[in-house]
Protein backbone atom coordinates (compact mmCIF):
# COMPACT_ATOMS: atom_id res chain seq x y z
CA UNK A 1 0.00 0.00 0.00
CA UNK A 2 2.88 2.29 0.95
CA UNK A 3 4.60 1.74 -2.20
CA UNK A 4 1.84 1.92 -4.48
CA UNK A 5 0.76 5.76 -2.74
CA UNK A 6 4.59 6.54 -3.34
CA UNK A 7 4.20 5.89 -6.82
CA UNK A 8 1.20 7.52 -6.90
CA UNK A 9 3.04 10.96 -5.53
CA UNK A 10 6.01 10.94 -7.61
CA UNK A 11 4.16 10.40 -11.20
CA UNK A 12 1.35 12.97 -10.29
CA UNK A 13 4.29 15.56 -9.34
CA UNK A 14 6.25 14.82 -12.03
CA UNK A 15 3.57 15.51 -14.21
CA UNK A 16 2.51 18.56 -12.19
CA UNK A 17 6.38 19.88 -12.55
CA UNK A 18 5.93 19.15 -16.40
CA UNK A 19 2.40 21.35 -17.17
CA UNK A 20 3.92 23.95 -14.59
CA UNK A 21 7.12 24.21 -17.38
CA UNK A 22 5.39 24.27 -20.19
CA UNK A 23 3.20 26.90 -18.79
CA UNK A 24 6.50 28.82 -17.78
CA UNK A 25 7.79 28.24 -21.65
CA UNK A 26 4.62 29.71 -23.24
CA UNK A 27 4.95 32.59 -21.04
CA UNK A 28 8.29 33.07 -21.30
CA UNK A 29 7.53 32.84 -25.56
CA UNK A 30 4.43 35.07 -25.26
CA UNK A 31 7.09 37.86 -23.56
CA UNK A 32 9.60 37.76 -26.27
CA UNK A 33 6.56 38.28 -28.94
CA UNK A 34 4.65 41.08 -27.13
CA UNK A 35 8.40 42.52 -27.06
CA UNK A 36 9.67 41.74 -30.74
CA UNK A 37 5.76 42.98 -32.15
CA UNK A 38 6.27 46.13 -30.08
CA UNK A 39 9.55 46.76 -31.43
CA UNK A 40 8.50 45.92 -34.86
CA UNK A 41 5.46 48.32 -34.09
CA UNK A 42 7.97 51.64 -33.68
CA UNK A 43 9.38 53.29 -36.47
CA UNK A 44 13.66 53.24 -36.16
CA UNK A 45 14.29 57.15 -36.19
CA UNK A 46 17.67 58.90 -36.42
CA UNK A 47 18.80 61.32 -33.37
CA UNK A 48 21.84 63.63 -34.32
CA UNK A 49 23.48 65.52 -30.99
CA UNK A 50 26.18 67.86 -31.05
CA UNK A 51 28.68 69.02 -28.58
CA UNK A 52 29.56 72.47 -28.64
CA UNK A 53 33.42 73.07 -28.52
CA UNK A 54 35.77 72.69 -27.16
CA UNK A 55 34.60 68.64 -27.67
CA UNK A 56 33.67 70.09 -31.03
CA UNK A 57 31.61 66.24 -31.33
CA UNK A 58 28.72 65.30 -33.14
CA UNK A 59 26.77 61.97 -32.67
CA UNK A 60 24.39 60.24 -34.95
CA UNK A 61 21.62 57.32 -32.89
CA UNK A 62 19.41 55.28 -35.82
CA UNK A 63 17.46 52.66 -34.82
CA UNK A 64 14.82 51.66 -32.11
CA UNK A 65 15.45 54.01 -28.67
CA UNK A 66 13.31 55.94 -26.36
CA UNK A 67 15.95 58.40 -26.25
CA UNK A 68 19.98 59.29 -26.89
CA UNK A 69 20.87 57.09 -23.16
CA UNK A 70 18.22 54.60 -24.26
CA UNK A 71 19.42 52.24 -27.18
CA UNK A 72 17.37 49.24 -27.20
CA UNK A 73 18.77 48.29 -31.03
CA UNK A 74 20.52 50.56 -33.21
CA UNK A 75 23.74 52.58 -34.86
CA UNK A 76 26.16 54.84 -33.71
CA UNK A 77 28.23 57.06 -35.27
CA UNK A 78 30.20 59.78 -33.53
CA UNK A 79 32.21 62.61 -34.77
CA UNK A 80 35.17 65.27 -33.35
CA UNK A 81 36.30 67.91 -35.72
CA UNK A 82 33.92 66.24 -38.66
CA UNK A 83 35.81 63.08 -38.71
CA UNK A 84 34.73 59.84 -37.82
CA UNK A 85 36.12 58.28 -34.62
CA UNK A 86 33.29 55.70 -33.79
CA UNK A 87 31.47 53.73 -35.17
CA UNK A 88 29.28 50.58 -34.05
CA UNK A 89 26.09 49.19 -33.13
CA UNK A 90 24.27 48.79 -29.85
CA UNK A 91 21.63 45.89 -28.70
CA UNK A 92 20.04 46.34 -25.28
CA UNK A 93 21.40 49.67 -24.28
CA UNK A 94 24.93 47.93 -24.69
CA UNK A 95 27.42 47.93 -27.27
CA UNK A 96 27.20 44.44 -29.51
CA UNK A 97 28.35 43.03 -33.01
CA UNK A 98 31.07 45.09 -34.99
CA UNK A 99 33.24 48.34 -34.10
CA UNK A 100 35.46 50.58 -35.16
CA UNK A 101 37.55 52.98 -34.13
CA UNK A 102 39.32 55.80 -35.81
CA UNK A 103 42.04 58.76 -35.44
CA UNK A 104 41.56 61.88 -35.64
CA UNK A 105 43.27 62.14 -39.01
CA UNK A 106 41.00 59.24 -39.99
CA UNK A 107 42.94 56.70 -39.86
CA UNK A 108 41.26 52.67 -38.69
CA UNK A 109 43.15 52.09 -35.23
CA UNK A 110 40.61 49.01 -33.86
CA UNK A 111 38.17 47.31 -35.50
CA UNK A 112 36.43 43.36 -33.61
CA UNK A 113 32.99 42.79 -32.05
CA UNK A 114 31.69 43.26 -28.43
CA UNK A 115 29.42 41.23 -26.94
CA UNK A 116 26.79 42.43 -24.38
CA UNK A 117 29.35 45.32 -23.72
CA UNK A 118 32.11 43.27 -23.52
CA UNK A 119 35.29 43.14 -26.25
CA UNK A 120 35.16 39.38 -27.34
CA UNK A 121 36.90 37.08 -29.77
CA UNK A 122 39.64 38.83 -32.00
CA UNK A 123 40.39 42.04 -32.31
CA UNK A 124 42.76 43.96 -35.17
CA UNK A 125 44.58 47.20 -34.06
CA UNK A 126 46.55 49.33 -36.01
CA UNK A 127 49.20 52.02 -36.13
CA UNK A 128 48.80 55.25 -37.67
CA UNK A 129 50.54 54.41 -40.91
CA UNK A 130 48.15 51.71 -41.36
CA UNK A 131 50.00 48.75 -40.13
CA UNK A 132 48.57 45.72 -38.02
CA UNK A 133 50.61 45.90 -35.23
CA UNK A 134 48.20 43.70 -32.72
CA UNK A 135 46.30 40.88 -32.92
CA UNK A 136 44.49 40.25 -29.48
CA UNK A 137 41.74 37.64 -28.22
CA UNK A 138 39.78 39.54 -25.83
CA UNK A 139 37.29 36.07 -25.06
CA UNK A 140 41.27 34.50 -23.83
CA UNK A 141 43.02 37.58 -23.13
CA UNK A 142 45.81 36.14 -24.88
CA UNK A 143 48.00 37.98 -27.64
CA UNK A 144 47.92 36.24 -30.87
CA UNK A 145 50.17 38.40 -32.89
CA UNK A 146 52.27 41.49 -32.28
CA UNK A 147 54.95 43.52 -33.87
CA UNK A 148 57.51 44.35 -31.44
CA UNK A 149 57.22 48.36 -30.44
CA UNK A 150 59.64 50.18 -27.36
CA UNK A 151 57.28 51.25 -24.71
CA UNK A 152 59.20 54.35 -23.41
CA UNK A 153 56.57 55.45 -21.36
CA UNK A 154 57.21 52.94 -18.19
CA UNK A 155 60.02 55.06 -15.77
CA UNK A 156 60.49 51.89 -13.84
CA UNK A 157 64.25 50.55 -13.95
CA UNK A 158 64.21 46.66 -13.26
CA UNK A 159 66.25 44.09 -13.96
CA UNK A 160 64.68 40.93 -16.00
CA UNK A 161 61.85 43.39 -16.09
CA UNK A 162 58.86 42.76 -19.16
CA UNK A 163 56.98 46.24 -19.54
CA UNK A 164 52.86 46.17 -19.45
CA UNK A 165 51.62 45.77 -22.93
CA UNK A 166 48.94 48.34 -23.95
CA UNK A 167 46.46 46.39 -25.89
CA UNK A 168 45.81 48.19 -29.06
CA UNK A 169 49.44 49.76 -29.16
CA UNK A 170 50.85 53.00 -28.06
CA UNK A 171 49.27 54.56 -31.49
CA UNK A 172 46.03 53.47 -30.62
CA UNK A 173 46.45 54.87 -26.73
CA UNK A 174 47.28 57.89 -28.00
CA UNK A 175 44.27 58.21 -30.17
CA UNK A 176 42.36 57.41 -27.42
CA UNK A 177 43.77 60.36 -25.33
CA UNK A 178 43.14 62.85 -28.15
CA UNK A 179 39.48 61.73 -28.95
CA UNK A 180 38.24 61.16 -25.36
CA UNK A 181 40.09 64.07 -23.13
CA UNK A 182 37.73 66.65 -22.39
CA UNK A 183 39.45 70.37 -22.41
CA UNK A 184 38.15 72.74 -19.92
CA UNK A 185 35.58 75.26 -20.94
CA UNK A 186 37.39 77.93 -18.96
CA UNK A 187 40.45 77.42 -20.26
CA UNK A 188 39.04 77.17 -23.74
CA UNK A 189 37.46 80.54 -23.60
CA UNK A 190 40.72 81.95 -22.61
CA UNK A 191 42.54 80.49 -25.27
CA UNK A 192 45.01 79.03 -22.61
CA UNK A 193 47.44 75.36 -23.87
CA UNK A 194 48.76 73.18 -21.23
CA UNK A 195 50.44 69.91 -20.54
CA UNK A 196 50.08 67.47 -17.63
CA UNK A 197 52.21 64.63 -16.74
CA UNK A 198 49.96 62.10 -15.27
CA UNK A 199 51.59 59.21 -13.23
CA UNK A 200 49.77 56.20 -13.02
CA UNK A 201 50.28 52.62 -11.90
CA UNK A 202 49.13 49.18 -14.16
CA UNK A 203 48.79 46.53 -11.53
CA UNK A 204 49.11 42.92 -11.71
CA UNK A 205 44.97 42.47 -13.18
CA UNK A 206 46.13 44.84 -16.32
CA UNK A 207 43.88 47.68 -14.72
CA UNK A 208 45.12 51.80 -14.42
CA UNK A 209 45.08 52.60 -11.09
CA UNK A 210 46.58 55.34 -8.85
CA UNK A 211 46.60 58.52 -11.44
CA UNK A 212 47.52 61.78 -10.20
CA UNK A 213 49.91 64.47 -12.42
CA UNK A 214 52.50 65.50 -11.12
CA UNK A 215 54.32 68.93 -9.72
CA UNK A 216 55.32 70.30 -13.49
CA UNK A 217 51.60 69.59 -14.45
CA UNK A 218 49.32 72.54 -15.15
CA UNK A 219 46.50 72.58 -12.65
CA UNK A 220 43.93 73.72 -14.75
CA UNK A 221 43.93 70.55 -16.96
CA UNK A 222 44.73 68.38 -14.12
CA UNK A 223 41.36 67.26 -13.38
CA UNK A 224 40.68 66.47 -16.82
CA UNK A 225 43.82 64.97 -17.52
CA UNK A 226 43.62 62.38 -14.73
CA UNK A 227 39.78 61.41 -16.09
CA UNK A 228 40.92 60.32 -19.58
CA UNK A 229 43.72 58.16 -18.41
CA UNK A 230 41.75 56.17 -15.99
CA UNK A 231 38.95 56.11 -18.42
CA UNK A 232 41.58 53.09 -20.09
CA UNK A 233 40.97 50.86 -17.33
CA UNK A 234 41.87 47.22 -17.55
CA UNK A 235 43.59 48.07 -21.23
CA UNK A 236 46.81 46.19 -20.31
CA UNK A 237 48.68 43.20 -19.96
CA UNK A 238 50.22 43.31 -16.91
CA UNK A 239 54.36 43.72 -16.45
CA UNK A 240 56.17 40.55 -14.72
CA UNK A 241 59.74 40.17 -13.47
CA UNK A 242 61.48 36.34 -13.71
CA UNK A 243 57.61 35.10 -15.04
CA UNK A 244 56.11 36.70 -11.20
CA UNK A 245 53.25 39.99 -12.31
CA UNK A 246 54.15 43.25 -10.85
CA UNK A 247 52.76 46.66 -10.44
CA UNK A 248 54.54 48.70 -13.32
CA UNK A 249 54.98 52.51 -12.98
CA UNK A 250 54.49 55.09 -15.71
CA UNK A 251 54.21 58.57 -16.73
CA UNK A 252 52.13 59.79 -19.99
CA UNK A 253 51.97 63.54 -21.19
CA UNK A 254 48.48 65.07 -21.80
CA UNK A 255 48.68 67.61 -23.93
CA UNK A 256 45.74 70.45 -24.20
CA UNK A 257 45.50 72.72 -27.38
CA UNK A 258 42.59 75.16 -28.24
CA UNK A 259 41.57 74.05 -32.12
Amino acid sequence: MVQKLEHWLKSNLHTHFKVQLKKLDFFVLCLLLTQNVHLLAQSPKTIKLKIAKPDNEKIILHGYMKNADTIRIGSYKRFKNKVLIESGFFKNNQKDSLWEYFSLSGQLMAVGHYLSGAKTGVWDYFSLSGILVQRFNHTTRQMVFIESEKNTSATADVNNLTLPIFIGGMDFLNSLIQNNVHYPKDAYASGVSGKCFVQFVVDTTGNTTKAMVDANSDVRFAQAAVDVVFSLGRSWIPGSVDGRLVPVFFVLPVSFRPE
